[in-house]
């Protein structure tokens, strides 16, 4: 599923939003968040604290393009403040442990279009690389995120109950 087809089915509030968010993003926010822990327990209660906040604080409710990118960036930020919290810091990452573009993209880049600018490079290649980059950390961790229980217990909508909307 494509990840306009998500936005808009965020922008509907169809429950499945968040099923077809998981399919596609699960594995790189584990894998985003394993390299700054280095812990597989750790890594995955941060990692599901950082999905579950994407819901029930709606942080993708604004987003119009772009949703890899604000989704891979509030992965890196909350585990990140989680580390904090617990008074955990995390090693100094590597330049190729976490990805180039990827790596600017949540700390020093807003746009694919920046990080371009800051590799020197077409924004054409900055793109390719950010792709490549993205299924690289998909494959890290397939299949090892969550258990399948846990995965629907996180993935229930609450959009008839919520107060909100």
């Amino acid at each position: 599923m494509s990840d306009i087809d998500i936005i808009q089915m965020l922008v509907e509030k169809n429950p499945k939003a968040f099923e077809h968010l998981y399919d596609k993003y699960s594995a790189a926010m584990f894998t985003i968040t394993y390299k700054l822990v280095g812990d597989n327990s750790i890594a995955e209660k941060i990692f599901i604290d950082a999905f579950v906040e994407l819901h029930e604080k709606k942080i993708l409710a604004n987003v119009t393009k772009g949703l890899c990118i604000h989704v891979l960036r509030h992965t890196y930020n909350f585990a990140l403040a989680e580390l904090e919290k617990k008074g955990i810091y995390p090693p100094a990452i590597k330049q190729d442990s976490l990805c180039e573009v990827i790596d600017l993209l949540c700390t020093k880049c807003l746009t694919i279009k920046q990080v371009a600018y800051r590799l020197s490079i077409t924004e054409a290649a900055a793109i390719k690389k950010f792709q490549g980059e993205f299924q690289w950390l998909r494959n890290q961790k397939r299949n090892t995120v969550c258990k399948e229980d846990q995965q629907t217990k996180l993935l229930e909508a609450d959009y008839d109950n919520s107060s909100d909307s």
